[in-house]
């Protein structure tokens, strides 16, 4: 095994920051992976199926980045450095406040989920993360049972993978220095939020 898959789940939109962003990630791709665009209407279908062909290609590890983000060139490389098993980019929600897609509290049971007010910059631990600029590598697939990206009720699929990857025994991380920017007309990022009225 070597390498991974990007995948890249959408609806066959692509607006110019992402296109412009994913040339420059381009440069920065280990030469054993693969790109693959997967078009769906249904995102946890299309998450599903960007895993499976993770394991049909012997790959380690696979990078999500969705359609509409816009990630620093350096970004891929600098979260496969880490050497962890499930860690993400810092994001935000396009659509004011742009509450951070990364949660310190996330309960199933209870319909909990909290997401930080303030942070401290580097890799710490979440109980939770959007999948919009992630990568998981392939030991957490492998012991996490399908469906994986099924939601459950109440959570979206990424949140329902969460749940279900640390029920399974493994911690997420999110690199707060990285922040990969989220399109809605123009990239929304950390400064957004702190600039939220």
């Amino acid at each position: 095994m070597s390498g991974g898959i990007i995948g890249v789940p959408h609806t066959n939109t692509f607006l110019a920051p992402t296109v412009k962003s994913l040339v420059n990630l381009a440069y920065n791709v280990p030469k054993d992976s693969m790109w693959h665009f997967y078009g769906s209407s249904l995102i946890y279908n299309a998450r599903e199926r960007i895993a499976e062909i993770m394991f049909e290609n012997d790959k380690d590890w696979v990078f999500f980045l969705d359609s509409d983000m816009t990630p620093q060139p350096d970004t891929l490389t600098k979260l496969l450095s880490h050497n962890l098993p499930f860690v993400g980019a810092m994001t935000f929600k396009k659509s004011p406040p742009h509450q951070p897609c990364f949660y310190t509290k996330v309960e199933f049971d209870k319909k909990v989920l909290e997401c930080p007010s303030a942070w401290e910059y580097g890799v710490g631990e979440v109980q939770g993360i959007g999948m919009a600029c992630t990568l998981i590598r392939r030991e957490v697939f492998e012991k996490v049972e399908k469906p994986w990206f099924f939601p459950m009720v109440g959570f979206g699929e990424d949140l329902s993978f969460c749940i279900r990857t640390r029920q399974a025994g493994f911690k997420i991380f999110v690199d707060t220095t990285l922040d990969c920017g989220h399109v809605n007309l123009v990239s929304i990022t950390e400064t957004d939020y702190k600039n939220r009225k």
